[in-house]
């Protein structure tokens, strides 16, 4: 099995800088399989949704060979299911998408959003596509109190998480405002590597106050898994209170789900629809100040296996062993796929 990542490209903007970066992708593929001599080769696209206009009009960059198509964005079924906006030419993606599954020498396609098989289910081509876990596990042998220790964290206080790259997207601004106005037994934690001048922007919404108070703890840098594995012990509740204009999903969620912390999302896109079908915490409006601490004073009130009795379920299904075995299934025809 040969994976091809998607190579670098020009940037450009509108329709026509689109199509010059997916055709770009599609000739740097095609040079990458010509230095593959193995005939039995088999090719794995990631990021096909990236590349989707082009395939449908110049087929397969492998030629006469085998390959799966990964498709990691493809959103053209989200306003049919309610999730967010399909983004651009939501009609010609979704054509795309059925002519690249229809292709010859395509073995399957894959998904790592389940929305997509879930729409696609009544769809001749929905025998191809299959669905790929992003996997989150977390590892970590000290207990809560034991990893606040370790972390330099208070041990009596309701810790709450905000994980990963810390941008604009994270509503971190929200959360903080909300947090303001709340006891001092609450206290925010910010894990990640912070975007350029983001730190600087959350002044505006009360970072220096908290952080003069003993309520506020920034880690803005790498984290390895080690520390990775004592934050989500450390944690009562993790925030994924995404920007309204963000309807993707949160691979946090699935992290969360695993260290069997419950989550505190935003109520719309992906993530508030897997918080509740799947039952992992939860659901606010995070620009809803009030609301958000309704929320937080009922999660603070409340036991972590009843905000989140399906946390146990929902890891099962995204861990690394739930992984292999979908690529498995997608690959070789063999186990279950979603």
């Amino acid at each position: 099995v040969r994976l091809l990542m998607r190579a670098p490209m020009e940037q450009g903007s509108g329709t026509l800088g689109l199509l010059r970066r997916q055709l770009d992708y599609w000739y740097a593929v095609r040079e990458s399989a010509r230095q593959v001599s193995d005939a039995d080769a088999i090719f794995v696209l990631m990021s096909a949704d990236a590349v989707d206009r082009i395939l449908a009009v110049l087929g397969s960059p492998f030629g006469r060979r085998c390959f799966v198509a990964l498709f990691i964005q493809a959103k053209f079924h989200w306003p049919a299911l309610g999730i967010g906006p399909g983004g651009r030419s939501v009609r010609l993606s979704g054509l795309a998408f059925r002519r690249v599954l229809a292709h010859p020498y395509l073995i399957a396609a894959a998904s790592i959003d389940a929305t997509l098989l879930e729409a696609m289910r009544t769809d001749p081509v929905a025998a191809r596509l299959h669905f790929i876990p992003d996997p989150g596990e977390i590892r970590c042998t000290l207990d809560r109190q034991a990893a606040r220790a370790a972390l330099a964290l208070p041990a009596a206080a309701y810790l709450v998480l905000v994980y990963g790259v810390i941008d604009e997207r994270k509503g971190v601004g929200d959360l903080l405002q909300a947090v303001a106005g709340m006891p001092a037994g609450l206290h925010i934690v910010l894990a990640g590597r912070f975007a350029k001048g983001y730190r600087e922007r959350l002044v505006a919404h009360g970072a220096d106050r908290l952080l003069a108070a003993g309520r506020l703890t920034i880690r803005d840098r790498y984290v390895d898994t080690d520390e990775e594995g004592c934050l989500f012990r450390a944690a009562d509740l993790v925030w994924l209170g995404y920007a309204p204009n963000f309807h993707g999903q949160s691979a946090v969620l699935a992290q969360a789900a695993s260290a069997r912390v419950p989550v505190l999302g935003k109520s719309g896109g992906l993530i508030g629809r897997s918080i509740r079908q799947e039952r992992l915490g939860l659901t606010v409006d995070p620009t809803d100040t009030q609301a958000v601490r309704e929320r937080l004073a009922e999660a603070m009130a409340s036991s972590s296996a009843a905000l989140a009795p399906g946390a146990a379920e929902f890891a099962a299904k995204r861990s690394a062993d739930a992984y292999r075995q979908a690529w498995a299934a997608c690959l070789f025809g063999t186990g279950e796929s979603e």
